[in-house]
């Protein structure tokens, strides 16, 4: 029988051209540890149970990571949401925004948005599963931190106006999202918006797995298309899918959501060896950058 240790797999040839896009200047061996590592605990992730995951499986998987990958990229100055990107996407919202409005950032993280926007709506509140980033002093008398486990959005039925959610759906384990999805249905008043933001798995992946593979095999646990993401939102009740173009929180303009078909359409016939060139593209990146809002039916 052959013992022999499996070969460590293999960069991609345009690995290069990716670390550049995104300003990963790390070397390949580290490329490597660091995907090794991730693979590692996600797969773990993916195998738990849901009562493993109420229990802290989130934060356990991104507490490991960060200490056993010591020059992860959201440990860089360059991952650190800029101030500029905090503004981007506050216009965005207060576009869609009204005074009477309880706000519900899902994952805010280091609530500078939740924060930002609290002086625009009746209440402002970020709902994570760790609270290791909210700010010891948020000088918003309107402001709410709520801390939760798993799929839970421990907020009243029907409290809440407009959800908004940044990059996060896509971390969400794929058991967890149905009854995520069904989570912020419960919590929305009639008439509510939820406003979600998430990579497209066409110009993907867009984790560690970038640099190895064709599809997401790291901590994003699943990559989304406007299909597929609309489809979810639609079996938890939601309704009127609209389609923004808002690369990198750029608020362009929008489009007829019967359009994101034919646009998808058109990058899924990329050939792999034109798909970083075209895909990632700031026209293919711009295209296929998930901004899609929807409601709850009255």
């Amino acid at each position: 029988m052959d013992t022999a240790a499996s070969p460590p797999p293999q960069l991609r040839a345009d690995y290069r051209k990716l670390a550049a896009l995104y300003q990963d200047r790390r070397t390949p061996d580290r490329l490597l540890a660091h995907y090794l590592v991730e693979r590692r605990l996600a797969d773990s992730f993916r195998a738990s149970t849901r009562q493993e995951r109420e229990n802290g499986a989130y934060n356990q998987l991104y507490d490991t990571l960060l200490r056993e990958v010591h020059d992860h990229p959201r440990r860089a100055a360059t991952h650190v949401p800029t101030d500029d990107y905090i503004k981007r996407q506050v216009r965005m919202l207060l576009r869609e925004l009204r005074r009477d409005d309880v706000f519900v950032d899902i994952g805010g993280g280091d609530c500078r948005v939740a924060l930002a926007v609290a002086s625009h709506v009746t209440k402002s509140i970020v709902v994570d599963v760790t609270d290791e980033l909210v700010p010891t002093v948020a000088e918003a008398p309107n402001f709410q931190f709520v801390l939760t486990k798993s799929a839970d959005v421990p907020l009243p039925d029907a409290s809440v106006s407009f959800i908004y959610s940044n990059q996060v759906i896509e971390h969400i384990h794929p058991d967890d999202v149905g009854e995520r999805m069904e989570e912020l249905y419960r919590v929305l008043k009639p008439g509510g918006r939820y406003l979600c933001r998430t990579p497209n798995k066409l110009s993907g992946p867009h984790d560690v797995s970038m640099y190895f593979d064709a599809v997401a095999r790291g901590t994003h646990m699943c990559e989304y298309t406007y299909a597929s993401l609309a489809r979810t939102m639609r079996e938890a009740g939601f309704v009127k899918p609209r389609l923004i173009i808002a690369p990198r929180a750029y608020r362009m303009f929008e489009i007829p959501f019967a359009l994101s078909r034919p646009i998808e359409a058109v990058f899924t016939g990329v050939p792999p060896s034109m798909h970083t060139g075209i895909c990632r593209s700031p026209i293919g990146r711009a295209l296929l950058g998930i901004t899609l809002m929807v409601e709850k039916p009255l």
